[in-house]
Parts: C-alpha cells; sequence; structure tokens
C-alpha cells in the first residue's frame, strides 16, 4: 500500500514505479483495486496506479460513493503519483462511469481512456427495489462455494471481493448514481 497520509487520498496500490507512463485502473462496483490483479502481472513496463474508489475495499469507511467525489479524489492521487502529473485512464463497470466523470470534467489529467460496462441502468432498476436487489445478489453470491462458482464460470480464474462489506447504504450509493447527472445514457457535452 503506498502512502495514505492525506486523510482524502484514497487507498491505492502503486506498481511499477519506475515505468514511463502511468496508467490508473478504476475498478468495478462492491470491489477493490485488487480486482485487476491477472492484468497487473502483463502490464510491467507501466507505472500502475490501483486506487479502491470510496466506499470500497480499504476506502470502505472513508466516505459515501458518489462518481463526482471519486472522481476529484482520483485527480488528486494522479496529480501526486502519476508521471507528468496523467494518466491513461482503464475503468470497468462503475469505474468506467466514474472515468467518464474524470475526462469529463479533468481532461488535463487524462491521457487516453479506455472503459467498458457503460450503460444506463434499466428503468424498471432504477427505483427504489435496486439497492436492496443489489445487496441480496451481492449476500447470495457469498453463500456459494467457490469451486461451485468457478464450475459454473467453465474454470474461469476470478477473485472474490468480500462482500461482507456489502451494506444497503453503499448499494444505494452506487444504484442512485444513475438517478443523477448522466442518465440518459449520452456522453458528457465536453
Amino acid at each position: 500500500m503506498a502512502d495514505s497520509g492525506k486523510e482524502s487520498m484514497l487507498p491505492f496500490s502503486e506498481q511499477n514505479v519506475d515505468g514511463k507512463v502511468t496508467i490508473l485502473f478504476i475498478h468495478g462496483a462492491f470491489s477493490d483495486g485488487a480486482e485487476w490483479d491477472l492484468v497487473t502481472p502483463h502490464l510491467r513496463e507501466y507505472h500502475l496506479l490501483l486506487p479502491d474508489l470510496p466506499g470500497h475495499g480499504k476506502a470502505y469507511d472513508n466516505r459515501s460513493f458518489t462518481k463526482q467525489c471519486a472522481a476529484k479524489l482520483l485527480v488528486d492521487l494522479i496529480t501526486r503519483k502519476a508521471h507528468d502529473g496523467k494518466a491513461h485512464i482503464i475503468g470497468l463497470s462503475l469505474g468506467a462511469y466514474v472515468a467518464v466523470e474524470l475526462a469529463s470534467h479533468y481532461p488535463e489529467v487524462v491521457d487516453s481512456m479506455f472503459v467498458s460496462g457503460v450503460k444506463g441502468m434499466p428503468q424498471q432498476l432504477n427505483n427504489s427495489i435496486a439497492p436492496y436487489a443489489f445487496y441480496l445478489e451481492q449476500r447470495f453470491e457469498s453463500t456459494l462455494p467457490p469451486s461451485l462458482i468457478r464450475w459454473l464460470m467453465d474454470g474461469t480464474d476470478i477473485r472474490y471481493s468480500d462482500s461482507s462489506r456489502s451494506s444497503v447504504r453503499l448499494c444505494r450509493e452506487v444504484s442512485g448514481m444513475n438517478s443523477s447527472g448522466n442518465t440518459n445514457g449520452q456522453w458528457p457535452s465536453r
């Protein structure tokens, strides 16, 4: 774990500090920076930053999740730790929404961006029941033996996040993300 001296700094890990180009990886919902553990060994020539988003991983107790707050905290991380104060951004699912927020409001710290999993939540899920459905899904998944999940996923080597840290509060914040800001599936105007 790298320095987390300032309270506003997100917990993060840093790899290959001597790499000339920085890549910032933004994980999905209910996960953490370690979600990228199967990817990072293949990128030894790059400087890698792997933060935990607010409300996730080591930042679980840190603060509430909003994509706006997450983007501001990532700007701080990039300006402090990325080479030349800029990074290539990779975001997955929830991390993709945060990456779009980051690039649209703070383009000066973004070299390029690759996102996957950006899609508006179906309208029927975007209601008061969604957080509870997310919470139950997290809890149900944690009751299944890893061997069964691995078998169902045809032997895929997956990392399991600690769903015991999932809360209805975090599920509300994540599902509520679509009800503010960019709700119609369109890219930001900037």
